[in-house]
């Protein structure tokens, strides 16, 4: 008897230490897949399957806690048996408060143990679970927060212990871990997704801005730049890059970038927003600069620059106008003084002579102050423009008639050549107001004769011709006199330019004439060209759009 006592003893160790390696076989496996993946759902199907093998169930299944309801997430044992229609299926939801079983778990924390389901006054039994008859749960709790159950279903009674009871718990604070593992990640993806979301839409903020930014720096007409405190260009626009790498010569770009550096060092010595011009050959720059930020050492430093050569250009432009209109306001003014002067002192027989003087200069004046004011209203763009059909012919021919007298006392011979003379049926016709063409015309003609030494000719010739894809009608005015030096030639259409020549011969003028005749010429549709050689003569040309006259209608051809 005592051998069969030992070896009882014997057979219940060992079956309690094949249950204790069965138990923690089972916990290392749910373990092993906690910590191998983030699916909660392969987690509690692992669980569930190592419930299986220590808690002598028949269906399992796993119960999550949403507000006042219940889901089951994931179950097992149901699929084989007769009853898997009727069971709740995964994604069912139950309300926790029809159940006081569940909710006694919640408010206690412990797991229950039910031996018989049919004679437990807390059991609420339905239809899809009659078939239970007994029951072991354990709660899934995250702190001091209840947020599921772990349940066991027997389909006999008596079928689970307060160990099974146990066993469930261990595994329910597994799941618990893996909950919270699973709720941490989803909670550090979705902080990663909107850090994520925050830095694309910062990013596309910044592209726009700095496109935004690029936009202007390409749009504008000013250079900008910015210089390192070693006055390093570290940005720069297209214009300055125009500047620096194209328009300028070498040693223009290296005076810009020395005058750079100098501005530069100006603001970081504390000097607020200063200022210089910088005269290049062809181009004259002012520059402005300021701190970016904080002034300093070693501050970065934004420089612009614009371009002030119509500035400048309008300044010397102002300049000439003052000393050329003062010199020939004085000279007619001086010689008219001198007349009176002389007609105080001589006698009546002498006025005559005087008064001729006198009438000349007043004359000068007079012409000066008109092409002043014609030029003025050009500019307002209040010049009376009455346009009308006329023949170039008429105008060329009225040019000559009204200039003979003047060639003549300078000796001049003056020719005139018109179309229609040299086997035309009719002159060219042109859309023109015909008093402000031929005070066009008289200039150039004027001009010619007075350049243009005695013995030398004036041609006066019109001919209708076609360039750059239309028909031109051209009144040209050709000399055989000095010529325009080749140095002259780009501004003798300026206003109040008057070539050397002219200042050291003191033929008389204010640099208005032929700026007026371009203006005037412009304002019809055309163009004026010249065509020089010193020494040799020079041809003025006035293109005009021609015009064909059809019965009472005029067509532009």
């Amino acid at each position: 008897a005592a051998q069969a006592a030992v070896a009882i003893e014997n057979a219940r160790l060992f079956e309690s230490e094949q249950e204790q390696r069965r138990l923690n076989e089972a916990l290392a496996l749910a373990i092993a897949a906690i910590s191998g993946t983030l699916d909660i759902e392969k987690v509690f199907d692992q669980i569930l399957e190592q419930v299986e093998r220590v808690v002598p169930g028949d269906t399992f299944n796993v119960m999550l806690v949403e507000g006042d309801l219940l889901r089951i997430v994931r179950r097992r044992g149901y699929n084989h048996l007769d009853v898997s229609q009727e069971a709740p299926s995964e994604g069912n939801t139950i309300p926790t408060t029809h159940y006081p079983l569940l909710y006694k778990m919640m408010t206690s924390g412990k797991p229950v143990v039910i031996p018989n389901t049919r004679s437990s006054p807390d059991w609420v039994r339905t239809r899809e679970d009659d078939w239970w008859l007994s029951y072991v749960a354990a709660p899934i709790r995250i702190k001091d927060q209840i947020v599921g159950f772990l349940n066991v279903n027997g389909f006999q009674v008596g079928q689970f212990d307060q160990a099974d009871a146990q066993r469930l718990q261990m595994f329910a604070d597994h799941a618990a871990v893996a909950i919270e593992n699973a709720r941490l990640y989803c909670q550090q993806q979705e902080y990663s997704e909107q850090l994520e979301l925050r830095v694309q839409e910062r990013t596309a903020e910044l592209q726009h801005r700095n496109a935004w930014l690029e936009a202007i720096l390409n749009s504008t007409t000013d250079g900008i730049l910015v210089v390192d405190c070693n006055d390093d260009i570290i940005l720069s626009n297209p214009v300055v890059e125009n500047w620096l790498h194209r328009s300028l010569s070498p040693a223009d770009a290296q005076r810009l970038r020395e005058a750079v550096h100098t501005i530069a060092q100006q603001v970081r010595s504390g000097e607020k927003s200063p200022r210089t011009i910088v005269e290049l050959k062809g181009s004259d720059l002012e520059l402005v600069a300021a701190p970016i930020f904080e002034t300093g050492p070693d501050s970065l430093v934004v420089v612009a620059l614009h371009d002030v050569s119509h500035l400048r250009a309008l300044d010397r432009m102002k300049t000439h106008f003052v000393s050329n209109v003062s010199h020939e306001l004085r000279t007619p003014v001086t010689t008219i003084k001198l007349y009176a002067e002389l007609m105080k002192r001589s006698p009546l027989e002498k006025w005559p002579e005087y008064l001729d003087s006198l009438i000349r200069e007043a004359e000068r004046q007079a012409e000066l102050v008109e092409d002043i004011l014609y030029v003025s209203l050009i500019d307002a763009g209040r010049l009376a423009m009455e346009a009308r059909p006329v023949g170039i012919d008429e105008l060329a021919n009225a040019a000559f008639l009204s200039h003979q007298l003047l060639a003549a006392n300078q000796g001049v011979d003056l020719e005139v050549k018109l179309s229609s003379a040299e086997g035309m049926t009719s002159s060219p016709v042109v859309l023109v107001d015909p008093g402000q063409m031929m005070q066009v015309i008289n200039n150039l003609v004027e001009n010619s004769i007075r350049y243009t030494p005695a013995g030398g000719r004036v041609i006066v010739s019109t001919i209708s011709t076609e360039a750059e894809g239309r028909v031109w009608a051209v009144i040209e005015v050709a000399d055989t006199g000095w010529g325009i030096p080749e140095e002259e030639l780009p501004h003798i259409f300026e206003r109040f330019f008057r070539g050397e020549k002219a200042r050291q011969m003191q033929i008389s003028g204010t640099g208005l004439g032929l700026a007026i005749v371009r203006e005037v010429v412009e304002l019809h549709g055309g163009r004026v060209t010249v065509d020089s050689q010193w020494g040799e003569g020079t041809t003025f040309r006035v293109w005009l759009p021609l015009v064909k006259t059809v019965a009472s209608e005029t067509e532009m051809v």
